[in-house]
């Protein structure tokens, strides 16, 4: 699971705006199944992380993000 994680990962990066769980998957080239567990895995990994980045979900779907605390740089 972490390889398709870290797809999603770069698919968030690169589109640079929130994406629904369908067009993720579209872009992986894997089920909507999967796709949602690799998400998953990947909000579980960035939760750990002490950085300042992380895949927030929105109305829009889901993003690669600046956390709160650094949005005023």
């Amino acid at each position: 699971m972490a390889s398709l994680a870290n797809k999603i990962e770069a698919i968030l990066y690169l589109k640079a705006q929130p994406l629904k769980i369908a067009q993720i998957a579209e872009f992986a080239q894997c089920d909507r199944d999967r796709a949602e567990e690799g998400l998953i895995s990947l909000v579980g990994d960035y939760s750990l992380r002490d950085g300042a980045l992380e895949i927030a979900e929105t109305e829009e779907g889901y993003a690669l993000q600046l956390r709160e605390l650094y949005k005023p740089l």
